[in-house]
């Protein structure tokens, strides 16, 4: 799985870009940056969402390069 592919999954959790965003702290437009690849999620951000999740998306799927 790739970097994009688990935020897309994530994605799919929280339903909707902004409520994802709301609920790690982060804006909408940063989220969009995500999933076309423009920017990537910082290890902070990965921790966030894994937490906020559950560990249905874990920290290692959004950066495995980080957290391999």
């Amino acid at each position: 799985m790739t970097s994009i592919e688990a935020i897309k999954e994530a994605l799919c959790y929280f339903g909707t870009q902004r409520s994802m965003a709301e609920a790690v702290g982060v804006t909408q437009p940063f989220i969009s940056h995500l999933l076309s690849g423009r920017k990537e999620a910082s290890a902070e951000l990965c921790i966030k969402i894994e937490r906020a999740l559950k560990k249905k998306v874990t920290a290692k799927q959004l950066r495995p390069d980080i957290f391999g």
